[in-house]
């Protein structure tokens, strides 16, 4: 191979190829927005950093389940304070007798890990539920499309009139871009996409008001309608640092399999290492070997090889001269024996991946030591690591209560109100439900990550007995939300001693 043209391009260019951003809206992204989640799932399932980086996240955004609990007296209306009791026994019972999965196979933790994880890996999540039920369906962004059949032109439009609506990327948007509905296509995978009987349309809010989709996504640009995975930025990075090691390894195979060389200067159709020629593949089978036919002039001289079938193979075996651990073995004239070493991985292979571990994990909010779980730094660099990391889990976090938590709860304390109110409830049950969700507080089963808990919490009760920071804080950051019960007692006459 004479460069890199020969083979089109390096393998991270080949990867990349047809990649052209289009950058001038939100609107002429999608294409790439299309090919960055391929690229992104296809990273998942092969790099070893990209699956740590959507592990490491979801432990600690999700861990075992973000819980619901009740806020405190709310002076929104009366009743509220006596509901969210009440609404916090139901939301628990129907998690774990899996109400919530329209596959009936899934806990309200287990719903929150899914979602939270196809949306860092996919960039977005969407969720279906069946009107007049609690029941729900998770779907990749691949079945959110514009109706092919509305297109005049797919390759020049960008969006699709329809009525006095605009279908952008599948998503339909009002004239002061309000998103109004979402066309849901049931066999994105299939050619049959000009079917017209392939696209449902299925509004963002029933006829309530209340909540039918869930889209849950990260919004990062004005007008932006679609997200973008998690690893987005960092692809060639994952790409380049795959391809390397793979390299490496296919190299540190080839060279152990690959002890010794023989070289020779004789005929190769005598050489005992040689290859089987065309000759002796071609050679008729004669049915006793030990005693030949004698040779005339046009018979062909079969001294070497014995000819082909079982006789032919076992006389290659006996003339072959295999080298063992410890032989002595004596080379004819001609023969020479050349060893390897291997040399491979290379020592640099160590320093290229920490290097590109570290620009990942700081694209990402992830420092390093955490991503690669190597915590073999002094205290001070750890707890500082483990400090940055929080705080990226905490604004992911937010993101999951905001895009999918509220909204979830919203439907739910909807359905409660409407199955279990009375008739003046139930006219205020879509008012009740929004500000029930909007008042909800949302609590992680997990403490945020630290180096050493005990040391963590002498720290932290200084500081509250020194009057540095409430209770509320010090339990903030320790356990990851505020204090509760006889602690917030305590907390608030601490407070007011202060």
């Amino acid at each position: 191979m004479s460069g890199y043209s020969d083979c089109h391009g390096s393998l991270c260019s080949q990867a990349l190829a047809g990649f052209f951003a289009r950058s001038k809206d939100v609107y002429q992204d999608n294409k790439s927005r299309e090919i960055l989640v391929s690229r992104a799932r296809y990273l998942n399932m092969t790099s070893t950093i990209s699956r740590a980086i959507h592990d490491c996240l979801t432990r600690g955004v999700v861990g075992s389940g973000v819980r619901y609990e009740p806020a405190e007296t709310s002076d929104f209306f009366e009743y509220y304070a006596d509901i969210t009791n009440e609404l916090k026994k139901a939301f628990k019972k129907c998690s774990y007798s899996k109400l919530f999965d329209a596959s009936h196979g899934l806990t309200f933790e287990q719903l929150e890990q899914l979602v939270f994880y196809t949306m860092i890996v996919s960039g977005e999540a969407w969720l279906f539920r069946k009107p007049d039920t609690l029941e729900w369906k998770v779907k990749e962004p691949d079945y959110i499309k514009t109706p092919s059949y509305l297109c005049s032109d797919s390759i020049t439009t960008s969006f699709v009139k329809y009525g006095e609506n605009y279908i952008y990327d599948g998503i339909e948007l009002t004239a002061d871009g309000l998103p109004v509905a979402c066309w849901y296509c049931v066999d994105p995978y299939s050619l049959d996409v000009n079917n017209k009987n392939n696209f449902t349309r299925i509004p963002f809010v029933d006829e309530d008001g209340v909540p039918l989709v869930i889209h849950v996504f990260i919004k990062e640009r004005p007008d932006q309608l679609r997200g973008l995975p998690l690893t987005a930025p960092v692809i060639t990075q994952l790409w380049s640092t795959l391809a390397y090691s793979d390299s490496e390894l296919q190299m540190a195979i080839l060279q152990c399999n690959q002890s010794l060389i023989i070289t020779t200067n004789t005929n190769p159709t005598t050489n005992p290492f040689g290859m089987i020629t065309q000759r002796e593949l071609n050679a008729p089978l004669i049915p006793d070997v030990e005693n030949p036919e004698p040779k005339t002039e046009s018979s062909k001289d079969f001294s070497i090889f014995p000819p082909m079938g079982t006789q032919f193979l076992d006389g290659l075996i006996n003339r072959m001269n295999f080298i063992n651990p410890g032989q002595s073995h004596h080379l004819a004239e001609g023969e020479d024996v050349k060893f390897l070493s291997p040399t491979a991985p290379s020592t640099g292979l160590s320093g290229f991946i920490d290097l590109q571990i570290r620009q990942i994990g700081s694209s990402l909010g992830i420092p390093e030591q955490v991503l690669s779980g190597k915590f073999d730094s002094n205290f001070s660099a750890v707890k500082g690591s483990c400090a940055a990391y929080n705080h990226t889990v905490k604004r992911y976090r937010k993101v999951l209560i905001e895009s999918f938590l509220k909204p979830f709860f919203e439907v739910f304390s909807y359905v409660y109100i409407m199955v279990t109110g009375d008739d003046e409830d139930k006219k205020q049950a879509v008012e009740a439900s929004k500000l029930l969700a909007l008042e909800s507080v949302w609590i992680p089963n997990d403490s945020p990550l630290t180096l050493d808990p005990t040391k963590e919490i002498d720290y932290y009760l200084k500081a509250v007995e020194s009057g540095l920071i409430t209770r509320d804080e010090a339990a903030q950051a320790l356990f990851g939300h505020l204090a509760t019960g006889d602690v917030k007692q305590d907390n608030q006459e601490t407070n007011n001693q202060t």
